[in-house]
């Protein structure tokens, strides 16, 4: 059960957010390499210094989900370590770090920040044909 649906239920999402943005990784073939890559790509919604700030939405294609699957990971396991490739180093959010002026007010030295808040990534499994099988 994922947002209080029970599995097979037919439902629409709708949030406000920016438009789509694809993520590409055409080489990655194992879960920990894969992971990293969805949440490198997810970094830049919104801005790369912005932490729970805008909500988004992860759209698992079937090839990607395959690796998972083959890995043995359950749906828990890739939302915790997508979770944790998600934590932000404080430090290179601040204002002025990076020479980028955007970014949060100083805080306390060390520390990482979620790049969503709790229940700001929704993510879901849907996609066509895989783009490996076109090489």
């Amino acid at each position: 059960m994922s947002r209080g649906l029970a599995p097979g239920t037919s439902a629409v999402t709708l949030f406000a957010a920016e438009g789509p943005r694809h993520i590409a990784d055409q080489i990655s073939r194992t879960p920990g390499s894969l992971v990293r890559s969805l949440a490198a790509g997810l970094r830049g919604v919104y801005h790369p210094k912005s932490a729970m700030g805008f909500d988004a939405t992860l759209v698992v294609c079937p090839e990607h989900a395959r690796v998972f699957a083959a890995a043995g990971w359950d749906r828990a396991r890739f939302e915790a370590e997508l979770a944790d490739a998600l934590l932000l180093d404080a430090s290179e959010l601040e204002r002025g770090a990076g020479g980028i002026e955007e970014g949060t007010p100083p805080g306390p030295e060390g520390g990482r920040i979620p790049k969503f808040r709790p229940g700001g990534l929704l993510v879901v499994h849907a996609g066509g044909a895989p783009g490996s099988s076109r090489r």
